[in-house]
């Protein structure tokens, strides 16, 4: 059975440019799908100053709040989860 609080993680992230321009807002943006380990997964994501994610950005603490259970088996140790 599912947890009725999804997990949550405070991250160092870094954005890299690629084929196409984009600019989300740094609260309130919607799902992304990230990538650990070479698997995917889809959180919620908050930058702490609320800068926006654009290409080649780095927020050093950025709040993940993942989708589901899924994240406590495919985020990295290293990565602690609340």
């Amino acid at each position: 059975m599912a947890s009725t609080t999804a997990p949550v993680a405070v991250v160092s992230l870094t954005l890299r440019s690629g084929d196409r321009d984009y600019r989300l807002p740094g609260v309130g943006s919607r799902s992304l799908l990230y990538v650990f380990d070479g698997r995917q997964i889809g959180a919620l994501t908050e930058t702490s100053d609320g800068a926006d994610l654009v290409p080649d950005s780095t927020h050093p603490e950025a709040r993940l709040t993942f989708w589901d259970d899924a994240a406590t088996t495919l985020v990295p140790l290293s990565v602690r989860l609340a």
